[in-house]
C-alpha cells in the first residue's frame, strides 16, 4: 500500500467547473498487494499555509490513475473518473485509485490524509499522511 498526494486540474477531475482550470488535491492509493482491497475511502484535512484554516472532508469523486503512452518509450498517467462518491468499492491488485476534492491547492497548500480500507480477510486498516499503518477494531467512516 502506498499513498501519495499531488495536484490535478480540478476541471479535468470534474470537481470544479469546466471554466475553472485550477490545481486541486488528489490522493493516489496504490494497491501493491496481490489481492484486492475493498471499501477504500480517504478523508482529507485541507489547511491554509499558516494552518489557521482547516476543513476536513471525504472525497468528492474517485477514479483510477491509468498509464498511457507518450510515444514509443515514455509514459504518463491520467485520472479516469469513477463515480461522484467517496468510497471505492474495490481497488484491484496492482491498480492505483485516486480520490479528489474541490479544495484548491493555492488556497489550501497543506493537507493531512487518512486512508481506510478492508483487506481480503475482512480486517479494517488505516494509513495516515506519515504512512503509519494501523489495524482498526471497527470503522466509523
Amino acid at each position: 500500500m502506498d499513498v501519495t498526494v499531488r495536484a490535478i486540474d480540478g476541471a479535468d477531475a470534474t470537481v470544479l467547473g469546466k471554466d475553472r482550470s485550477e490545481p486541486v488535491h488528489v490522493v493516489a492509493v496504490t494497491n501493491g498487494s496481490p489481492r484486492p482491497i475493498r471499501e477504500v475511502t480517504v478523508k482529507l484535512e485541507a489547511c491554509s499555509a499558516d494552518m489557521s484554516i482547516r476543513h476536513t472532508k471525504d472525497a468528492d469523486v474517485y477514479g483510477e490513475v491509468a498509464p498511457y503512452a507518450l510515444g514509443s518509450t515514455a509514459q504518463a498517467e491520467a485520472f479516469v473518473l469513477g463515480e461522484r462518491a467517496s468510497i471505492m468499492p474495490v481497488l484491484r491488485a496492482g491498480h492505483k485509485g485516486a480520490f479528489v476534492w474541490s479544495f484548491t491547492a493555492a488556497r489550501y497548500p497543506r493537507v493531512i490524509t487518512w486512508v481506510r480500507f478492508t483487506d481480503d480477510a475482512e480486517l479494517q486498516w488505516e494509513i495516515d499522511t506519515s504512512l503509519h499503518l494501523k489495524q482498526l477494531e471497527k470503522r466509523d467512516w
